[in-house]
């Protein structure tokens, strides 16, 4: 539960479908009204550089049935807390919206490369993007950024240590609903010696 920082496993379910998911059999659902952002996250991936970080796929399916306007701009979103200094501390988290980097189709099961070449469009939670030798000063958090430039920006970049927290949010708010699925979330790590993958098969 965003709201309340809260793990509840009430608030989501693994459904069958929709349709064929990716990896077969199922997916992870999750349904919100009004203010209500629920998460499907982890903390296993904690103290890894930005530079390391190789792949970063997902699937999602936004439902046309109870899902409210603009359609096109609703779908589950990857994020996760950053560490910019390697200090630390809470830095609040890059965002990947699918609708920023394409278009959202109801009804179907669409794949997101939120690295894509290190043209892969993100933006910051926090007010404004944190300033560096490399980084203007000022610049809104609203304003996308691609992944090749986080990572000019922000060199020793990383997940978090302690707060490793890295999921798909479904809510963005949306005042009149919406149901979204995620699978085959697909991260690989390579720190230039040894390359992992891991697959997230809801």
């Amino acid at each position: 539960n965003d709201e309340t920082d809260v793990i509840d496993n009430t608030l989501g379910s693994f459904v069958f479908g929709p349709e064929t998911a990716p990896l077969g059999d199922g997916s992870a659902q999750m349904s919100v009204n009004g203010s209500q952002r629920r998460n499907i996250a982890t903390y296993r991936f904690n103290d890894v550089p930005l530079e390391d970080i190789d792949a970063l796929t997902f699937s999602t399916y936004s439902q046309s049935a109870g899902n409210g306007s603009p359609a096109s701009e609703r779908s589950a979103y990857l994020h996760f807390n950053v560490d910019f200094n390697n200090t630390d501390t809470w830095q609040s988290r890059l965002v990947f919206v699918p609708s920023l980097n394409g278009i959202v189709i109801n009804d179907d099961w669409q794949t997101w490369d939120a690295i894509d070449g290190g043209n892969a469009l993100w933006l910051y939670s926090g007010a404004v993007w944190p300033t560096t030798s490399e980084a203007e000063v000022g610049v809104p958090g609203t304003t996308a950024k691609t992944w090749n430039e986080i990572l000019i920006d922000y060199p020793i970049a990383e997940t978090r240590s302690t707060d490793s927290w890295l999921g798909f949010r479904v809510g963005e708010p949306y005042a009149d609903g919406f149901t979204g699925d995620v699978d085959e979330f697909i991260i690989t790590l390579n720190d230039g010696s040894n390359a992992t993958t891991t697959t997230f098969d809801f």
